[in-house]
C-alpha cells in the first residue's frame, strides 16, 4: 500500500470527526438568536433586532471553546457606516461582558495574549480598544484606550505616528 493509501483513511476520519465538523461549521443558530436577543448591550445601548446574513469571524479560543463574531447584515438603515454590528459567541452561545450582551459596534475583535481586544473605529486615524478578560463564565472589560488605526495593541501615545499621538487622551 502506498503512502496515500495509509494517509487517506486517517485524513477522512479527522475531517469527519465531530470536533472537526463543529470547528468548521458556523454557529448558525447561535448567531441568528444572538443578533435578535432583547436586552442591554455591554456598551449601554439597548439591543435592536438585527438580521444575520451568515457572516461569522473566528476570533480565537476562550476557555477551551471557539470564540466568534456574528456580524449583522441588516436592516441596512440600522447599521453604522464605519463599524460593523456584531455579537460575540463562545461556543454556540452569546457571551456576556460585564453581565450585559456581548454585542455592539466593532471593526475587529482579536486575541492579544490572555485577552480579546474589542476594536471600534473612533476616527479615520484612531480606534477605541477595550480589552476583554475571560472570567470562566463571561468577560470583564478593562479600561478602554485609544489606539492608532493600524495597531490596536499599542495605545496612541506610544504610537510612532504623530496623527495618532495627538488623538490620544
Amino acid at each position: 500500500m502506498d503512502r496515500w493509501g495509509l494517509l487517506l483513511p486517517v485524513l477522512a476520519v479527522w475531517l469527519l470527526s465531530p470536533a472537526t465538523i463543529a470547528a468548521q461549521a458556523p454557529p448558525a443558530e447561535g448567531c441568528a438568536a444572538a443578533l435578535s436577543t432583547a436586552g442591554t448591550r455591554w456598551d449601554g445601548v439597548e439591543m435592536e433586532r438585527y438580521q444575520w446574513a451568515g457572516d461569522v469571524e473566528q476570533v480565537g479560543s476562550v476557555g477551551g471553546s471557539p470564540a466568534s463574531m456574528c456580524r449583522a447584515g441588516g436592516p441596512p438603515e440600522a447599521l453604522p457606516a464605519s463599524n460593523s454590528i456584531g455579537c460575540l459567541l463562545v461556543g454556540d452561545r452569546l457571551a456576556l461582558i460585564d453581565g450585559k450582551l456581548a454585542c455592539g459596534a466593532y471593526a475587529a475583535v482579536q486575541p492579544a495574549g490572555d485577552v480579546l481586544l474589542w476594536v471600534a473605529r473612533d476616527s479615520a486615524a484612531t480606534t477605541e480598544v477595550t480589552p476583554l478578560r475571560w472570567t470562566g463564565s463571561g468577560f470583564a472589560s478593562e479600561p478602554p484606550y485609544v489606539a492608532c488605526w493600524d495597531d490596536p495593541t499599542r495605545p496612541a501615545q506610544a504610537s510612532p505616528r504623530p496623527e495618532c499621538q495627538d488623538a490620544g487622551p
